[in-house]
């Protein structure tokens, strides 16, 4: 999955130094002043770091660690991460350790066996050879093993957050996990979202059967979903996020196409808009439609939910695309939210984790209420 970069981020250095002598003798008194009582809140938080069953603070060495009043869930994920970065650590130690033991090789291969007339180059070359050999295989099982006992970690890291989200038995059923899984390109190309997609990925596809109090259930997908354009050199991410989609039967006459979207400069805008009007446009909102009925579908009432999710650095925007037979709801995120699993070097962020659920659970809500909107305007148009 792709990993978003700013190209733009700046350095921002630090202007306002201690210029005086008197200030920083001030500073020092109160450091010192205060030691005692820093020294004893860093023991309290100490006593509270979450230990692995050896006893060792779990992440100890890392930018952050989690706490004994983490949820459950975040815990068990936290030590399967840890066991896996330990083992990637001692593989890595591993394959360190024999690259100098063979360079030593080497040497005495060139001082002992070298020399010796008649065979020696031959002799020599061969166990060069062989040493080689045997090193890069190793290497290689390595990383395959490796990839493995990723792919077991990532895997249970999916089906726990996935359970996570779809936890509320009376709105969800059905729900299963592909972590293997690829979301239909054709179902990104018939939302006509980006005219410039160069490259579509896609992998834990999840089947959901949503049901709202007094409504029949909707069979939805969730999948993780990135697209990239060309650049001047390479490709570059114009989105990665969820995508939700729902179909029904209905052969819509156009199209709706609506973009909110926070203030970082990582969002791109939404291009396939030919034929189409702008319908509603405020200062983070656009829609485009060339639909007559299309303000039935999106509603005052409609755009305040929209409002109620948080469009910051980590939630970029949010794309609908309702087209014939298909509602698409793409909520775009940034690496914090996105590549939770993928950075096993760092602590779980379950925080993350928390938000995910919550703006998945109003997305489900939002598409069912558009789906419906959908079908009830339209159904004598079917």
């Amino acid at each position: 999955m792709l990993k978003r970069k700013d190209e733009n981020q700046e350095i921002i250095k630090e202007e306002n130094l201690v210029e005086n002598t008197e200030n920083e003798k001030e500073i020092e008194t109160k450091l010192e002043e205060n030691s005692e009582e820093l020294n004893e809140k860093k023991s309290e938080s100490s006593s509270k770091l979450l230990v692995d069953e050896e006893g060792f603070a779990i992440a100890g060495n890392e930018k952050s660690t989690l706490t004994q009043d983490a949820p459950e869930y975040a815990i068990d994920l936290e030590k399967d991460r840890l066991k896996f970065l330990k083992l990637s650590k001692i593989i890595n130690y591993i394959n360190y350790a024999l690259f100098a033991v063979v360079i030593i090789v080497f040497v005495l291969i060139y001082i002992f066996v070298m020399p010796i007339e008649g065979y020696g180059s031959g002799l020599g070359l061969g166990l060069v050879i062989f040493f080689v050999a045997a090193l890069f295989i190793y290497i290689w099982l390595g990383k395959k093993y490796l990839r493995k006992k990723y792919l077991e970690y990532a895997k249970k890291f999916y089906q726990v957050t996935t359970d996570l989200i779809f936890a509320d038995k009376e709105k969800y059923s059905n729900v299963t996990l592909n972590t293997g899984g690829n979301l239909n390109k054709e179902v990104i190309s018939n939302a006509r979202i980006y005219t410039n997609i160069a490259n579509m990925g896609s992998r834990n596809v999840v089947g959901v059967c949503y049901k709202n109090l007094n409504q029949e259930g909707s069979n939805i997908s969730y999948s993780e979903v990135s697209m990239q354009r060309n650049g001047e050199k390479k490709l570059v991410s114009i989105f990665l996020g969820r995508v939700l989609v729902a179909e029904n039967e209905v052969d819509l006459p156009g199209r709706i196409l609506l973009q909110i979207r926070s203030k970082n400069d990582l969002v791109y805008s939404v291009n396939d808009i030919d034929g189409l009007d702008t319908i509603i446009e405020r200062n983070n909102l656009k829609v485009y439609s060339n639909l007559n009925k299309a303000k039935l579908i999106i509603t005052s009432q409609f755009l305040s939910k929209l409002d109620e999710f948080k469009y910051d650095n980590d939630l970029l925007d949010i794309i609908i695309s309702i087209t014939p037979k298909q509602v698409l709801f793409a909520l775009d995120y940034n690496d914090s939210i996105m590549r939770v699993a993928d950075n096993y070097k760092e602590t779980i962020n379950y925080k993350a984790i928390e938000r995910l659920k919550v703006e998945t659970n109003l997305a489900f809500e939002l598409i069912e209420y558009l789906n419906e909107k959908v079908k009830e305007i339209y159904k004598e148009e079917k």
